[in-house]
């Protein structure tokens, strides 16, 4: 299994990759004007990438590009997602599975439906598992109908695609409530691409204000939350998982000037587990 961590591109990060020990990282698109857009990158700069990535060592595992689905421009990049990850040698684009904000889930349903449909002959057609990441993104509605093994089961029954699956990341099951050991168990085979992201929930707190207040769970670095490492990389090797795990950096601890401890804290600790 690789180990690495979600970024935007550019060469430094990709040396800083190879310094550290790490195996691979994730690309996130970033955006109109971004040295990495993934809309406007030309092909010798796809090129350029490959060779350093190469170079260095570092695999490329994924490009990601989180976002509603719901307008045309939105649509349109995540096609792009879908082929300059084709290009860079990636196996996986990464997304939300999207969503109105205003709309509940059921709603939000038959548009993503269509969408994803046409996503997945894409895929296909170059090679590439599109990977659905499943954080909530809460607003009034969850605004990623991707966020639990009850939605899994009916995206996957309505589009019966190989290409189809999930970008697991414990940390939002974690929060949610929902057992991230059993859902692994009962959808291992639907895993193209995993984040590394563990999650801290202070019970205290919690018993206070309850699940609509605030501060009763923060991200963390793996290990420093309370995911259980061992057991989920025993459940990873039961179900055949082998790919690439990305440390998605999203603890406060580690801010500003202490981000790239971080990601060092979060390789030693995983790399003990392989």
């Amino acid at each position: 299994m690789k180990l690495g961590f979600l970024t935007r591109y550019s060469r430094e990060r990709i040396e800083f990759a190879r310094r550290e020990g790490f195996d691979c990282v994730s690309l996130v698109d970033g955006g109109p004007g971004a040295e990495f857009d993934v809309v406007s990158i030309a092909e010798d700069k796809i090129k350029e990438i490959r060779e350093i990535a190469d170079r260095n060592h570092i695999a490329i595992t994924a490009v990601a590009y989180y976002t509603h689905h719901i307008e045309e421009a939105q649509i349109q990049r995540f096609r792009s997602t879908i082929q300059v990850a084709a290009k860079l040698g990636a196996k996986v684009a990464a997304t939300f599975a999207g969503g109105a904000p205003n709309l509940k889930p059921e709603e939000n349903f038959p548009t993503f439906k269509k969408v994803f449909s046409e996503y997945t002959r894409l895929a296909e057609d170059v090679g590439v598992k599109i990977a659905l990441e499943n954080c909530p993104c809460m607003a009034r509605y969850p605004e990623n109908i991707a966020f639990n093994p009850v939605w899994w089961e009916r995206i996957f029954d309505a589009i019966p695609s190989e290409a189809l699956g999930l970008e697991f990341d414990p940390s939002h099951l974690v929060v949610t409530g929902i057992d991230y050991l059993k859902a692994l168990k009962d959808f291992g085979s639907k895993i193209f691409h995993f984040h590394a992201k563990d999650a801290e929930i202070d019970r205290e707190t919690l018993r206070n204000c309850g699940i609509y207040g605030e501060g009763w769970w923060r991200f963390r670095i793996p290990g420093l939350g309370d995911i259980n490492w061992r057991k989920l990389f025993s459940v990873l090797l039961d179900v055949g998982y082998d790919y690439a795990m990305v440390i998605e950096h999203e603890d406060p601890v580690f801010r500003g000037e202490r981000y790239d401890e971080g990601l060092r804290r979060g390789l030693k600790y995983l790399r003990q587990f392989l």
